[in-house]
């Protein structure tokens, strides 16, 4: 049986709401019958993401992503870049992974827009 494909889409793991909501619904998945993916924005790591972790659920920060490639960089030519480059980033990560639902959190709507997902990808939103 095939593994129905989830990715979580949230701003990032600090201490609040839709977090603490996103780490509670990844642990209580059942891991044989859903694959998870959690993308990330912003490099907020918490107590949160690291329970993911231990769990063995992939958590992807986009924002860590660019600071790789950009740290030697002025900090306003880093956080320039992380305007221009999140979205295909997203977009990146998304289409990699070939979700099958898409469960975004708050405001991302126009990041889900842009990641172009497949026909006949379920989206949901939590706000």
């Amino acid at each position: 049986m095939k593994k129905m494909k989830l990715v979580q889409l949230i701003h990032g793991f600090t201490t609040g709401g839709a977090e603490n909501l996103v780490k509670q619904y990844c642990q209580l998945f059942d891991r044989n019958k859903i694959e998870l993916l959690v993308v990330a924005l912003h490099n907020h790591h918490s107590v949160f993401d690291l329970e993911l972790e231990r769990s063995g659920i992939q958590v992807v920060y986009i924002d860590d992503i660019i600071d790789r490639r950009f740290s030697a960089f002025p900090v306003t030519v880093q956080k320039a870049v992380h305007r221009v480059c999140r979205r295909g980033l997203v977009r990146k990560v998304i289409q990699e992974f070939d979700p099958d639902v898409i469960h975004y959190h708050l405001l991302l709507s126009g990041y889900v827009k842009y990641a172009s997902p497949k026909r006949g990808t379920k989206i949901f939103l939590t706000v």
